[in-house]
């Protein structure tokens, strides 16, 4: 009985020690702007929880040991250490369902970063990254086809950004509508934009030429930006 009083009395300091601790610690993060102790910091928080438990439990049983004639000297002590285990446990799971949400998101930045915000196709940085990854074997069977835009300049001066984000966004939607099924479209500049196709003839290229022709007499016989 004794050694579970010391052994309380210790759990206490060490509890009371744990605590100022881990506040002093939130407080200094609260305190810097970082982060939202309510939101950020689940893990902390419940450790701080925990170590409130076990400091009042240790506390009860050294006072009963002292109070009383019960030979249990550690009752409370084994609730709070169930209680501990339990809490532990589910924050436990509330980290690993935030580390779950940062990696989902952290997929969907990387994903983002490999795409041009206004014309929603692979931006340079893909291409740059697609192309040190091919070896000589596949580019045996590619081809690359680069277009740029005419007047883009004039658009942005003459006429208005607006009508130069519109023109962007015209042009990407013709070309993704000939190319995406023969190849990776890139916006890899200002105005460039380029096709990595795979197995395409020097016949269907010129198909695929013809019809680009095509699509762009049919939208500037629209009401859209020529």
């Amino acid at each position: 009985a004794q050694t579970i009083a010391v052994s309380h009395i210790l759990m206490f300091v060490a509890g009371a020690y744990s605590c100022i601790d881990i506040a002093r610690s939130l407080y200094l993060r609260y305190q810097s702007g970082r982060n939202s102790i309510a939101t950020n910091h689940y893990s902390s928080i419940t450790q701080l929880f925990c170590m409130i438990i076990i400091i009042a439990s240790s506390l009860c049983d050294t006072i009963r040991y002292y109070t009383t004639n019960s030979p249990d000297v550690a009752k409370v002590c084994r609730i709070g250490d169930f209680l501990f285990v339990m809490i532990m446990a589910f924050g436990l799971f509330l980290d690993f369902f935030n580390l779950l949400k940062i990696g989902q998101k952290a997929a969907v930045f990387r994903e983002q970063a490999s795409f041009d915000p206004m014309t929603k196709l692979f931006n340079r940085l893909r291409f740059e990254k697609d192309m040190a990854k091919e070896n000589s074997h596949k580019l045996s069977s590619q081809g690359i086809i680069v277009l740029d835009l005419n007047n883009l300049k004039f658009y942005n001066d003459e006429i208005g950004h607006d009508a130069g984000d519109k023109y962007f966004i015209a042009a990407s939607k013709i070309i993704k509508n000939t190319f995406s099924n023969h190849g990776t479209i890139y916006r890899i500049g200002g105005d460039e934009f380029c096709i990595i196709t795979k197995n395409l003839s020097y016949a269907k290229f010129i198909k695929l030429r013809e019809d680009i022709e095509t699509n762009l007499a049919k939208n500037n016989a629209k009401d859209l930006p020529q």
